[in-house]
């Protein structure tokens, strides 16, 4: 678990218990009893019934949705657009995707080419055939990793839309390079958690060992200039790389945002990205576990 931010370390507390999504939208339902009263009645004539007061136009006065997602549109509604997600910047990511990708294909072609092609040696069919499925299994291997460079979202907002809805808006970075990131809109209800971050003593204890190496990301103060600074930054600069190559293989520190389009897609959320504490109108994202092999509190 590399480095996260301080807003998302702030919600390792506050996700813990239960589902966020039923824990926000229960309504605390008064008793019908306390609508008797408890005075002695007395012989009153028919009671004149109360004027009734038109209801309002719908289309002028929306109704908004008990629960997390109704505070949500609410705060939508008077200060306009919510930033629920920034990611951080993928580009280390990215780079680390491609080059173990390009690394697999030209393993892929070099080996396939020497042993399936034009061969020096003559080598027996079973080695043929074990190299050709190596070769298969690499370039299978680079199509996976060249993928996960796809559907990872950049920022989710809830806005307001021109049917005076509350809908969610994720910008999602597109599979092929240099393309323009796409962006989908939903219902807060259409969005699910898929996957979420699994966090226990031991992931506590490897990211104050990551923050330590990668150094202090909270502190705004900015730091004295020394003659070590260079090779830290380029040791820092190293460290990151091989966690986004990490990353890469593992998937660690990443939610999955499944969304209910007339096309299901799931979506990739980096835990490392400043996560505001709206966004759990939409799920929890942290299962909380207590000892690594015993059963803990999930949330």
């Amino acid at each position: 678990m590399a480095a996260r931010t301080h807003s998302f370390r702030a919600l390792w507390q506050s996700c813990a218990g239960p589902s966020t999504r039923n824990t926000y939208q229960t309504i605390p339902t008064s008793s019908w009893r306390t609508f008797v009263t408890s005075a002695p009645r007395t012989a009153r004539g028919p009671a004149k019934p109360s004027p009734r007061t038109p209801p309002k136009s719908s289309a002028a006065q929306p109704r908004i949705p008990a629960g997390s997602i109704g505070r949500l549109a609410l705060k939508v509604a008077k200060e306009g657009d919510v930033v629920l997600y920034q990611s951080r910047s993928h580009r280390t990511f990215i780079i680390s995707a491609y080059g173990l990708s390009a690394f697999c294909f030209a393993y892929a072609a070099f080996n396939g080419y020497d042993v399936l092609g034009d061969s020096k040696f003559d080598r027996p069919v079973w080695q043929k055939a074990m190299f050709g499925g190596i070769c298969v299994m690499m370039s299978a291997m680079g199509t996976v990793i060249l993928a996960r460079t796809g559907n990872l979202v950049n920022t989710i907002t809830a806005i307001k839309s021109s049917s005076n809805q509350t809908k969610i808006r994720l910008n999602v970075r597109h599979a092929v390079p240099f393309m323009k990131p796409m962006q989908f809109e939903a219902l807060p209800s259409d969005i699910y958690i898929h996957r979420r971050l699994v966090v226990s003593e031991q992931s506590r204890a490897r990211f104050e060992s990551d923050r330590l190496k990668l150094g202090s990301v909270d502190e705004a103060s900015p730091q004295p200039f020394s003659m070590m600074a260079p090779a830290r930054a380029m040791s820092q600069g190293i460290w990151r790389l091989f966690m986004c190559m990490r990353q890469v293989f593992t998937q660690e520190d990443t939610i999955l945002l499944g969304i209910k389009t007339p096309k299901l897609r799931v979506v990739r959320v980096d835990s490392n990205g400043s996560l505001s504490e709206d966004f759990l109108a939409l799920g929890n994202p942290v299962k909380n576990v207590r000892a690594l092999g015993n059963e803990g509190s999930s949330s």
